[in-house]
């Protein structure tokens, strides 16, 4: 099969400067990115894939917001059997800040209907190509319910546009349960969601600071490690070669 990657940094496993693990040569090529400035970043995906005869197109970069990574699908022509899609923050890049500065049910609704325009767009790019896209959430999470609430029941767009994992750690979590099983929730949108300026962390909505410190201390919890360490941001290798696992899964699945 052609897969077709698109999304930010979860496409790779990352490891701190200082350790002594292998180097993605390609890093270097990644666009707008000091490669100084980075941990090591190291593909498991590609030869893996390309060891059992699929081909692999790499569209990613870290960093990429949902809004941009939905843009960079559009805008490209590439065809494939399938895209996987990692589904990060549709606000990254923006004044989180100034978005989160507001009470919670507020944000919620905001944050809800910006993805609904999004998933529209990427919706009617799958339809017109006849694309199949699997969406897996990473660097943030992407319910069900959002999903299909932001197309009316039996659209048609939803035949090629399929929900892959709420989250992916979640989901490896639950499908392939280290030891003893323990069933995790998905976590909240801004499990990964740091400030640039904590000194004015007073001045926010109460309920809005107890939601995002709740979603962000549930992501960091121990069972999400098993799957992240040592980054604690990303998968790591043994959650990569499990989320090849869940991603032959969804693509027989929506087939």
């Amino acid at each position: 099969m052609k897969l077709a990657f698109y999304g930010d940094s979860w496409f790779w496993t990352w490891f701190d400067t200082n350790q002594d693990v292998l180097t993605n040569p390609e890093l270097s090529k990644l666009k707008g990115i000091e490669k100084d400035k980075l941990m090591n970043g190291y593909d498991v995906l590609t030869p893996l894939l390309n060891s059992m005869g699929h081909k692999v197109l790499n569209h990613c970069h870290p960093g990429n917001s949902f809004r941009e990574t939905v843009q960079d699908i559009c805008e490209t022509s590439t065809k494939s059997d399938v895209h996987i899609v990692y589904v990060s923050t549709v606000i990254r890049h923006t004044e989180l800040e100034k978005f989160l500065n507001k009470p919670w049910n507020q944000i919620k609704v905001q944050y809800t209907e910006i993805m609904y325009q999004e998933l529209q767009k990427l919706g009617d790019f799958a339809l017109k190509n006849q694309q199949k896209i699997l969406l897996f959430a990473g660097q943030t999470t992407l319910k069900s319910k959002v999903l299909q609430n932001a197309f009316k029941p039996n659209d048609p767009r939803l035949k090629y546009l399929h929900l892959g994992a709420e989250c992916i750690i979640t989901a490896l979590h639950n499908q392939f349960p280290p030891n003893k099983p323990i069933p995790l929730r998905a976590p909240g949108i801004f499990k990964l969601s740091t400030w640039s300026d904590k000194t004015n962390l007073d001045n926010y909505n109460a309920e809005t600071i107890t939601e995002l410190h709740k979603q962000i201390k549930y992501f960091q919890s121990e069972p999400f490690k098993i799957w992240t360490w040592p980054d604690l941001g990303h998968l790591n290798f043994n959650g990569q070669i499990h989320f090849l696992n869940l991603l032959f899964d969804k693509i027989q699945q929506y087939k």
